[in-house]
Parts: structure tokens; C-alpha cells; sequence
């Protein structure tokens, strides 16, 4: 922030009275305190300069992490799609029919059931309970094989993506609140620096000495007049 302090300094430097000068030593002054002033707003536009563009490449950094998060998404999706359609989604669904199944023919007209149909639905319970059991076991631990083995890389690279987009985005925030600090100094600066620039406007309208001339011919402004003689 060397720039910011420097145009804090330049500030102090230019809160002077805009009276027409008297003398080569007022026109002095008033030249220095241009001279001053150009070069903190020069530091400090180079300082506002370099913050927009490191912010620039975080955004475009910032961006490729989140198209490429995207992207891991996407893929995530299809591999659990495809995983799930391919087999253990029709396994689930063939323990649910049997367990449909028996409720229909033993649950849901359990108090007109006959004694001998209901140690046949006793028993077929006995038969097919463990059948289901196992493979809803099977199923689920072939899914946690699966979530382990193709899920949890591409997760593990989002939690990394995420973290650093994260990252970039309280970089740009305090760099973006710098930048606005600085602006706010250039924007006092340059009205400072238009107080002196009429001031020695005015002066150097009435300048004659050669010394006066010379200071008034030695800024890189409009301000002097047309009509001077060569130095």
C-alpha cells in the first residue's frame, strides 16, 4: 500500500491557497506541488492498475474452477445413473415385489385368514425374509464399494476446487476494497491537483521574469501562456 501513502502525502502537500502568486518562489511552489501531485496519481492509478489485473486473473482462475466443478458434477451424476439402472436398482425392486407379495396374500386379510394359510404365510416368511435380507446387504455394500472406488475421487477434487474458489473469492473481495480506498484518494488528488492548475494558470498569465517563464514552461500542461517567448 506504499502507493496509498504516498498519495496521502501528496494530498497534505496540495491543500494550499489558490491566490494569484506574487513572486518566481510562489510559482515555484505551486509547480512543485504539481509536480508532486502528477507523480502520486501516476503511483497511484499503477497501484489500482495491478490489483485490477491480479483480480482479473483470479476471476479467470475463479471461473475454470467452477466450469470445471460443473463438469465433476455431471460426471458424477452419469456414473451414479448408470450404476444404479445397471443392476442394483432391479435387485431392490425384486425384494420389494416379494415383500408386496406377501403382504397381499397374508397381511392384508390377516383376520379371515384360515389357520393352515397362515403357517403357509408364516413359513413363507421364514423362506424369503433372509432372501431379501441378504440382498439388500449385498446391495448395499456393493454401493459403499462403489461410492468409495468412483464417487469419492471426483468429491475429493470438488472439495478441493471449492476451497480454493473460496480462497480466491476473499482475495478479490479485499483487493476490490483496496482498489476502492485508492480510488477515493485519486479522485481527492485530482480535484487538488485542478485547485493548483488554475492557480497557476492565473500566475503564469502574469508571468515575466525569465525565471517565471522558465517554471512556467517547465510542466507538462496547458496551462502557460501561448504568447510566451522562446526560452
Amino acid at each position: 500500500m506504499d502507493s496509498m501513502n504516498y498519495a496521502q502525502v501528496c494530498l497534505t502537500l496540495l491543500l494550499v491557497s489558490v491566490s494569484v502568486p506574487a513572486s518566481a518562489d510562489e510559482i515555484k511552489d505551486l509547480v512543485d506541488q504539481m509536480t508532486e501531485g502528477q507523480k502520486g496519481l501516476k503511483s497511484s492509478k499503477a497501484a489500482m492498475d495491478a490489483l485490477t489485473n491480479q483480480n482479473q486473473k483470479d476471476m479467470k482462475e475463479r471461473d475454470a474452477y467452477r466450469v470445471s466443478f460443473g463438469e465433476l458434477a455431471m460426471q458424477k451424476d452419469a456414473k451414479e445413473d448408470a450404476y444404479w439402472k445397471n443392476g442394483p436398482d432391479r435387485r431392490l425392486k425384486a425384494t420389494d415385489e416379494m415383500v408386496e407379495e406377501w403382504n397381499s396374500q397374508c397381511a392384508e386379510g390377516r383376520a379371515t385368514l384360515s389357520e393352515a394359510q397362515r403357517a403357509t404365510c408364516k413359513e413363507s416368511r421364514a423362506r424369503i425374509e433372509p432372501v431379501i435380507t441378504a440382498i439388500r446387504a449385498d446391495v448395499k455394500r456393493e454401493a459403499e464399494a462403489f461410492e468409495k472406488a468412483e464417487i469419492a475421487p471426483i468429491e475429493a477434487i470438488q472439495v478441493k476446487q471449492q476451497a480454493q474458489m473460496e480462497k480466491l473469492a476473499v482475495k478479490i473481495k479485499e483487493r476490490y476494497a483496496a482498489w476502492s480506498e485508492i480510488k477515493k484518494r485519486v479522485d481527492a488528488l485530482r480535484d487538488d491537483l485542478e485547485k493548483v492548475r488554475i492557480a497557476l494558470v492565473e500566475a503564469c498569465k502574469k508571468a515575466k521574469t525569465a525565471e517565471e517563464i522558465k517554471l512556467c514552461n517547465s510542466v507538462g500542461w496547458d496551462g502557460a501562456r501561448q504568447d510566451l517567448p522562446p526560452l
